[in-house]
């Protein structure tokens, strides 16, 4: 019976390069969970952008426009979302590395109240990507 054949450098000449690709990868772009807890400080009635989301491909090809979903308004001001264009320079874990690329994305914005001092607190999911991403507002108002 003829011996089976192990082809080690093939199987060692890939993990090489998966460990190059993913340690130039880390150099090029920071790459985030898939649950974020975005902080920002503004002053009462003054807006402020929390985060945009895009989609794309692992090929970097353009991908849906993000959708949300709010779990918990913010009691002190109003949560919007708008269409917003975005150059990628931070990277969820899963995506493609796509950095510099600019593409059509959807941006988080809170509004205080007049008025208002103190912090407001919100959620929401992201739901129109291949993951759910549920991120975190904190706003402290001065």
């Amino acid at each position: 019976m003829p011996a089976k054949t192990i082809r080690l450098p093939t199987i060692a000449i890939l993990t090489a390069s998966l460990l190059s690709v993913t340690a130039s990868r880390a150099q090029e772009a920071p790459v985030i969970p898939h649950e974020q807890t975005f902080r920002k400080t503004t002053a009462a009635g003054t807006e402020v952008r929390l985060f945009t989301y895009v989609h794309f491909a692992q090929d970097c090809t353009p991908g849906p426009l993000p959708r949300f979903q709010v779990h918990r308004q913010p009691t002190h001001g109003a949560l919007t979302m708008r269409p917003e264009p975005m150059t990628v320079k931070v990277l969820r874990t899963g995506a493609g590395d796509c950095a510099g690329r600019t593409y059509d994305g959807m941006a988080v914005y809170y509004t205080p109240s007049a008025g208002f001092h103190g912090t407001d607190t919100f959620d929401w999911t992201e739901t129109a990507g291949p993951h759910p991403y549920h991120d975190t507002g904190i706003v402290a108002v001065k």
